[in-house]
């Protein structure tokens, strides 16, 4: 928020123009810019509360032996947190995250906790310099029942690493594809994650993360 003087040639200007609201605070004339609504309603944001809805109220069907088997899970699988701590999920937690994400995929949710472990980090991830995209490239796990899913952050100043708790969704595909063309980018630098997710039981492996620079 900035003091004016005169503002819009006027002694006072209430309202919003532009990307700009006008108004009086404590008898002084201000500007400032305006912002997203907290509660958008957009469709994405729609979509991902009717999927929390959905999946908590499949854990609120499960039978007691069903549960049982979660949390006998997260017993003994422990998530990482942002700074590389052990923490313990609940059975809950587990099945609430293990679910939207399959949800999300457009797979259904695996009715019990995995039996297998999760996969391991994509292997040569690489976001290609390109004009107006990046051609993002790894190695193929081989089968067909993996996806690779993408994070993006940018574009932001050359030299200012990208972080990931600012990225956001770009898209998800057939790993075994191994190439996904990121398109259309204005120019700049771009941060993007890479992470297999197993179709079988939403099972995620650990990040991995390289640069690009779009002209």
């Amino acid at each position: 928020m900035a003091k004016c003087i005169g503002p819009l040639h006027s002694s006072e200007a209430r309202g919003r123009m532009g990307g700009l609201v006008y108004n009086t605070w404590r008898g002084l004339n201000v500007v400032k810019a305006t912002t997203a609504p907290c509660q958008p309603r957009s469709q994405k944001q729609l979509a991902v509360r009717a999927t929390g809805v959905a999946v908590g109220r499949a854990w609120g069907a499960k039978t007691e032996a069903s549960r049982a088997d979660w949390n006998s899970y997260a017993a003994v699988h422990l998530e990482t947190d942002g700074m590389g701590s052990p923490k313990r999920l609940s059975g809950m937690n587990w099945w609430l995250r293990l679910a939207a994400r399959m949800t999300f995929f457009g797979l259904v949710p695996a009715a019990g906790p995995p039996a297998g472990a999760a996969p391991a980090s994509p292997l040569l991830f690489s976001a290609a310099n390109g004009a107006g995209s990046s051609v993002v490239t790894w190695t193929s796990p081989g089968g067909t029942a993996t996806l690779m899913e993408i994070y993006m952050q940018g574009p932001h100043s050359a030299g200012r690493a990208g972080k990931l708790a600012n990225a956001r969704y770009r898209v998800h595909l057939a790993a075994e594809g191994a190439t996904v063309t990121i398109t259309p980018l204005s120019a700049g630098v771009y941060s993007f994650w890479g992470r297999f997710a197993t179709e079988a039981d939403g099972q995620v492996s650990p990040w991995v993360v390289d640069d690009a620079v779009v002209t």
